[in-house]
């Protein structure tokens, strides 16, 4: 019975699309497989490294010079001091054509610039060559000291378990060193990016001359984070409208590790779990994640009567390190192993069951860059070896069982054009030698391909796409935008004598809009078909189709405080290092003038934080810079008054603010009052007042204000 079964299961599987096809139910490439199935799920869509907000701005700060003219000097030689990452010969090269030269004191300064030029194009933006008091005669010999710039303390502040979990990043940044900027900004980076971890670095002046103390403050994040979602992005068969739900907590058993649950519902029944659990491995960057998924469906609408129903399995472990991390670029490395396991059933024939192994390589990239207004570019390129195993009884006409490899390549552009417009165009494709079974190929329709066609259209081995957007920023909020989506496919690598060499193009066009506020979310667009037929994916035809996806967000309770501080990046307490000249590099005998400064800026800096806020209408950005210690004028209670900041900075349409005639007098060096003229208009209020800030200094989140009062109106 068996030995008979063995040889009926082939026949059956030949001949059981044809039947349908004769019963009217659908064509016979349209009846989708458990690895069809697999394929038309959620899957990760490439995107960009997080840019962090750090408030890192590591900018050198400007050089000294003088007007022309004066004594001049004719110059023999120059004399080094101070200077370890380069050798005197190397900065004397750059010197070489001043010497015999006669110089005035701004030529000579000039050649002090050079040297810190040197370093700052190197990375060593904290550096600064400078004129020691010295005496030279006509063809005497120039000294030139260099302060290169270098660390003194180096520590983490904070929640007691951040700065043990975050300490061990800072390990690449001893005191006594250099002040490398990209090993820096990648120490801060590497923080930045571990779930529940979100810091702020300062820099501050060190004991010593030439040195800077740099501080990272860290605050936690919610351990907890909810989403929700609804989306119509399914297949017909296997449910359109689609729901999920996602649940991640961090920190269970060490800093930045993160374990998530995904579940997904469709309306005819199908459902998904997924759970991984990832976490760093060193101090590096290294990261490996372990995840386990589960699907189950039923064939439902006019293939429900078919009784097809299926199960998949995918298992995995990947490891992930950055190669190169900065705020302007990235190159991720991620390599790992990948198990399915697959089974079909149909009622006439039992379970069909394959199964396959893989070892997907992948380099991901992402620049961020100036050309043309500015933009973003981003992408991967993947290479995925992998063998195919199939149920004995199976017949493999297309000889997809063995060994399999396929290649995978996504470029995206977003370009700005002006404050308003943009352009978005995204390139996907898949590449191989072989037949590919369903659950590793490539298809054109989508929410996320050409749009103008249901999921899982047009499936095949090797294809490619292109999606192209025109968007408009209409608010912060909204985003309307047109779009133009194209693909071709080609349904088999290496086309069989009774398969032929099928092959599809598509393309379609409409409007679509986004729209984000806080933790929501959704994207909506209708788009029509311009070339390609009718869709075969779907036993109904939709044109336009119209597609819809929306998303809420939610973070674990915390107080009034916390929510916050994780609304917005901690404010730095000078907007950059250098701009203050954090580290001193002359005038040693001017030391109060300098600590001064470093107040000033750090109590201009949030003023101008507090203005903008207004400007923006931003209440978060407002009521960060409130302390907790603040209370109103009028006596409000604290969450009354924070309501009513959130109405007034909220509901106008616009606010102009404008202030004038200010005046910061220190108490102290944690004390600040600021006087200023104000002036408020939007389309609800308007006035001009003379104001009084007091403002205290915060170890964790800088100068906060404490007090606020009217002094007179205009």
């Amino acid at each position: 019975m068996n030995k008979l079964n063995a040889c009926i299961k082939p026949l059956v599987v030949s001949f059981f699309p044809l039947t349908l096809l004769a019963a009217g139910i659908a064509q016979a490439q349209t009846t989708p497989d458990t690895g069809r199935v697999l394929q038309q799920l959620p899957a990760p869509v490439v995107t960009p490294l997080p840019e962090h907000d750090t408030g890192l701005a590591i900018e050198a700060a400007p050089l000294t010079e003088f007007p022309p003219g004066g004594d001049q000097l004719l110059l023999g030689g120059v004399a080094f001091s101070g200077n370890t990452r380069f050798s005197d010969e190397e900065l004397l090269v750059l010197l070489a054509n001043a010497l015999g030269q006669s110089l005035d004191l701004a030529g000579l300064q000039s050649l002090a610039n050079r040297i810190s030029e040197h370093y700052r194009r190197q990375g060593y933006p904290f550096a600064r060559a400078y004129l020691p008091p010295q005496e030279v005669a006509d063809g005497g010999v120039l000294q030139i000291h260099v302060l290169e710039g270098r660390y003194g303390q180096v520590k983490v502040e904070g929640d007691p378990e951040q700065v043990e979990g975050l300490t061990p990043y800072l390990a690449p940044l001893q005191p006594g060193e250099l002040i490398d900027a990209a090993q820096m900004e990648r120490s801060i980076l590497l923080m930045s990016d571990l779930p529940g971890s979100r810091v702020a670095p300062i820099m501050r002046p060190g004991q010593q001359r030439g040195e800077g103390d740099l501080v990272v403050r860290a605050l936690d994040e919610p351990r907890y984070h909810l989403e929700l979602g609804l989306d119509n992005h399914g297949n017909r068969y296997t449910g359109n409208w689609r729901t999920h739900a996602e649940i991640r907590t961090n920190r269970l058993l060490v800093m930045g590790d993160e374990l998530a649950l995904r579940g997904m519902y469709t309306e005819e029944g199908l459902w998904l779990g997924r759970l991984s659990w990832s976490r760093p491995l060193g101090v590096s960057g290294l990261r490996g994640q372990v995840s386990a998924v589960r699907t189950d469906y039923e064939l439902g609408r006019e293939l429900a009567s078919s009784g097809i129903r299926g199960q998949a399995d995918v298992f995995g472990v990947t490891l992930t390190y950055p190669l190169h991390r900065s705020q302007q670029s990235n190159l991720l490395l991620s390599g790992g192993y990948q198990y399915k396991a697959l089974d079909t059933y149909i009622p006439s024939l039992g379970n069909d069951e394959k199964s396959s192994h893989a070892l997907p390589l992948t380099l991901q990239f992402d620049r961020r860059d100036a050309w043309g207004g500015g933009g973003l570019f981003y992408g991967s390129l993947s290479w995925t070896p992998g063998y195919l195993m199939l149920d004995a009884a199976d017949v493999d006409s297309l000889n997809t069982a063995g060994l399999f490899h396929k290649v995978n390549l996504e470029l995206a552009r977003l370009q700005r054009i002006d404050e308003r417009y943009s352009l978005f165009g995204r390139l996907a494709s898949q590449w191989t030698s072989a037949n590919l079974d369903s659950s590793e190929g490539f298809s054109l329709g989508g929410a996320n391909a050409v749009r103008a066609y249901p999921s899982g259209e047009a499936a095949g081995d090797l294809g490619w796409f292109v999606q192209s957007e025109l968007r408009y920023s209409l608010t912060e909020q909204w985003t309307p935008y047109l779009f133009v989506d194209a693909g071709g496919v080609r349904v088999n690598a290496s086309p069989t004598a009774s398969s032929g060499d099928p092959s599809r193009h598509l393309s379609g066009a409409g409007p679509g809009v986004r729209f984000s506020q806080g933790r929501w979310s959704f994207d909506t667009s209708l788009a029509w078909r311009i070339s390609g037929g009718e869709a075969e994916a779907e036993g109904k035809d939709r044109n336009p189709h119209f597609w819809f996806s929306t998303t809420y967000q939610f973070a674990a309770p915390v107080t009034p405080w916390q929510e916050r501080m994780t609304e917005r990046p901690l404010l730095p307490e000078v907007v950059s290092a250098p701009a203050v000249d954090a580290i001193e590099v002359a005038d040693a005998d001017r030391p109060e003038m300098d600590q001064q400064a470093v107040l000033l800026a750090g109590v201009l800096f949030s003023l101008d934080a507090w203005a903008n806020a207004w400007r923006d209408r931003d209440p978060a950005g407002y009521l960060i810079l409130y302390a907790e210690t603040f209370r109103s004028a009028d006596g409000l209670d604290p969450a009354r008054w924070e309501r009513q900041r959130y109405v007034r900075l909220s509901q106008p349409d616009f606010i102009e603010l404008e202030l004038k005639n200010l005046e910061v007098v220190f108490e102290g060096d944690q004390r600040a009052i600021a006087t200023f003229d104000q002036g408020y208009e939007s389309n609800r209020y308007s006035s001009r007042v003379r104001k009084e800030l007091v403002l205290e200094h915060n170890p964790y989140a800088g100068w906060l204000i404490v007090s606020e009062r009217i002094l007179a109106r205009y």
